[in-house]
């Protein structure tokens, strides 16, 4: 979940389940898994001052939860609306805010929200009528979205409607992308005037890639078509993942999945649901106490699509049990007390801190949501995201995917091998790593980063923990592509590789340190010494 908040009036028991903070409360939804009631407004007094960074430019209506896996990225706005990601070849951003959803033109606002495993939830009034949505995402990796809707008390001859509006924007890769922040106080002189210039380099820079981000987007979806048969409106790409080959690297690739909305079958029974080509789907509501449902989701062709729709009527895969089962593991406090122990068992079992429990399994679960297919690479892999996915555009790095692949060795053991795979695949013959990869498989090192040397050790620490997490020993003689197809080699070899990079390429110096090359791990590491020679 990424952010802030104030009072929603949502009814938790913070004694029972914990209070999060200035961002909400922790509760458990009705199939007992953790959640977290947001709190949409900002406090009445104080504000979010004592928390600066925290909110983001559109406030804490613009904070959002991930309700994502392996075949579907949507970012689920405390505000409401959801932003939908295609990422198996880049980061495309196809939905944004203003898509909306409430009673017929009158769209509901300032809902409260609550986040939960593998879903979101929101709840608020229009037209005298109370309305809750719950978006979820199915465990399994389906790239569909489940909605879910109850209205309560509307009127006679009220109509449900929600309205997706395409507003695709290509992430191309933009290396400079921060906004002008001044020189902190005690910065002078030419120390003032490099922050200065560098800062204004990265805003000119961010505002160029912006612009022609926004001038690319309207090229790659066309416009919305009406499909009765399935009562769905569909955005369709103007190329099709089907026409475009993944195998050779590109830094852009326009080829998409096309994005659909539509009437899940359960909820026809009875009525004359609508859609159009403005992206609104309508269903006539009975008064009282109405349920519905929706799925929208991404489909790389018509057959695929009604498997997507098919699976999104089974509400199994995407309930939070089903993610909380996935997800869970037993984390027993190092100091819980032992329970009274059967008769006959002279062990007895260990009490697990529920704190504990619920911060493993809710942080477990938004790491498998975080998995992403790349077309490319023909795997899974957890990106780092935050200011690399969603505003560079680039996907890295590989350290960031070996801090991952070690918990998934415990959660998702094939998720963590694919994981090892994709580090492996970015890797050359002579054991260095890319940086980063970026639209359909293209890795770079971002011209900053052409010689970290701290890559190769996160690979052989990420290794060995899988290897001793799993038993997975066969995993170390199954051949891998070099990057750039200059050939393979198993990850037994690959371990030798990187010892003899680390040794060999990168060195130690005269106290018998390990050299530091460029963008190891804290970026600009080298700029914060005064001798930059004698510190690589």
């Amino acid at each position: 979940m990424i952010c802030s908040g104030g009072s929603a009036g949502i009814d938790v028991d913070a004694d029972e389940v914990g209070a999060g903070g200035r961002f909400g409360r922790w509760t458990r939804d009705p199939d007992g898994e953790p959640a977290f009631a947001f709190r949409a407004a900002e406090p009445a007094s104080g504000g979010t001052a004592t928390v600066p960074g925290l909110v983001p430019a559109g406030g804490a209506a613009a904070c959002w939860h991930a309700v994502a896996n392996a075949g579907i990225t949507a970012t689920a706005h405390a505000g409401g609306w959801t932003t939908i990601w295609a990422t198996s070849r880049g980061m495309v951003r196809l939905t944004g805010p203003a898509s909306r959803w409430g009673l017929r033109e009158q769209p509901v606002r300032d809902p409260d929200a609550t986040f939960g495993l593998g879903h979101a939830e929101w709840t608020g009034r229009v037209g005298g009528a109370r309305v809750t949505r719950r978006l979820a995402a199915p465990v399994d990796g389906a790239a569909v979205l489940r909605i879910d809707v109850t209205v309560e008390g509307a009127a006679p001859g009220a109509v449900y409607e929600e309205q997706w509006v395409a507003e695709p924007r290509a992430l191309l890769v933009g290396a400079l992308m921060s906004t002008f922040e001044p020189p902190p106080p005690g910065y002078r002189g030419r120390e003032r005037a490099a922050w200065r210039g560098l800062y204004t380099l990265s805003a000119v820079v961010r505002a160029a890639t912006n612009a022609t981000r926004l001038a690319i987007g309207p090229t790659l979806v066309g416009p919305a078509r009406v499909d009765p048969g399935r009562r769905a409106v569909v955005f369709p790409a103007r190329r099709r993942i089907a026409e475009v080959p993944a195998t050779t690297p590109a830094w852009f690739d326009r080829a998409l999945p096309d994005l659909f909305v539509a009437v899940r079958g359960d909820t026809l029974a009875g009525r004359e649901a609508r859609v159009d080509e403005a992206g609104r789907v309508q269903v006539p509501l009975g008064g009282g106490h109405d349920t519905l449902g929706l799925a929208v989701g991404l489909s790389r062709d018509d057959t695929d699509l009604d498997r997507l729709l098919a699976l999104a009527d089974d509400p199994e895969p995407f309930s939070s049990r089903a993610w909380g089962g996935f997800a869970r593991l037993e984390v027993p406090a190092a100091d819980a007390p032992r329970a009274a122990a059967p008769a006959g068992d002279a062990g007895g079992a260990v009490t697990p801190d529920p704190d504990v429990v619920r911060e493993v399994t809710w942080h477990a679960a938004a790491l498998i949501a975080a998995e992403q297919h790349d077309d490319h690479f023909g795997r899974r892999y957890v990106a780092q995201g935050s200011a690399y996915g969603f505003v560079h555009g680039l996907q890295g790095a590989p350290r960031d995917y070996a801090l991952a692949a070690v918990p998934l060795a415990l959660l998702d053991p094939p998720a963590a091998r694919e994981q090892l795979e994709v580090m492996m695949a970015m890797t050359g013959p002579s054991g260095r790593t890319a940086y980063a990869h970026t639209g359909r498989g293209q890795c770079t090192s971002g011209g900053l980063h052409a010689a970290p040397t701290d890559l190769p050790l996160f690979f052989l620490w990420a290794l060995s923990e899988y290897v001793w997490s799993t038993g997975d020993q066969a995993f170390l003689d199954r051949p891998v592509p070099f990057r750039g197809g200059a050939g393979e080699a198993t990850p037994r070899e690959r371990a030798r590789r990187a010892l003899r990079y680390v040794d060999e390429v990168v060195g130690r110096g005269e106290h018998g340190l390990l050299r530091v090359g460029s963008g190891d791990w804290s970026d600009p590491i080298s700029a914060m010494v005064a001798d930059r020679g004698a510190f690589h």
